[in-house]
Order: C-alpha cells, then structure tokens, then sequence
C-alpha cells in the first residue's frame, strides 16, 4: 500500500469519529428537557454563564442551576459510555470502572 495514501486515510477515521461523537452528544442533548438542553448545547459551544444568560434571557444563577441539573441528568449515560469506552492495553480497571 503506498503511504501517500495513509494520511487521507487516517482523515477518514478522525472524521467518522468526529461525526460519532457529535451523533451522541445530540442524542444525550435530546434526552433533556428544552431549558436543559439550551443551556448545555451553548455551553459546548463554548458560551461562559454570562452570555448563556443574556442570550436565554434568564438569570446567570439559573444557568449555572440549568447547567447542573442537565450534568446530573446525564451523569448515568456518560458513565455507561465510558465502561464500554475500550481501554488502551495495559490499562488496569478498577473495581469503580466495573460497577
């Protein structure tokens, strides 16, 4: 195989892992309630508290308490995610990573 091939290659594997990853983040952001997902979605984006709130209209108190509830909303599915995440060979687990 020549390597002038490769890097196009390996392009092709970062952006399916890209679009995976953008696929499950929009498939959590869809299990939270309107405000919940407004909140996180702009926060992803890389909006700090006081911009969320001037957007969203609301105050920067209930951002950060919006913000909260979407973590704890979602805390479960992203722990499942990273028990099934495959795991770099001679990395041990721990009992934690086993629940």
């Amino acid at each position: 195989m020549p390597t002038d091939e490769l890097p196009e290659q390996a392009q092709s594997t970062w952006d399916l892992d890209r679009l995976e990853g953008q696929e499950w983040v929009g498939g959590l952001l869809r299990k939270l309630p309107p405000t919940q997902r407004a909140v996180l979605s702009r926060y992803l984006d890389g909006l700090g508290m006081s911009e969320i709130a001037a957007e969203l209209r609301k105050s920067e108190s209930m951002i950060r308490k919006n913000l909260q509830l979407a973590r704890d909303r979602l805390s479960p599915f992203v722990a499942e995610y990273d028990r099934r995440k495959p795991r770099p060979s001679g990395e041990k687990t721990t009992r934690e990573d086993n629940r």
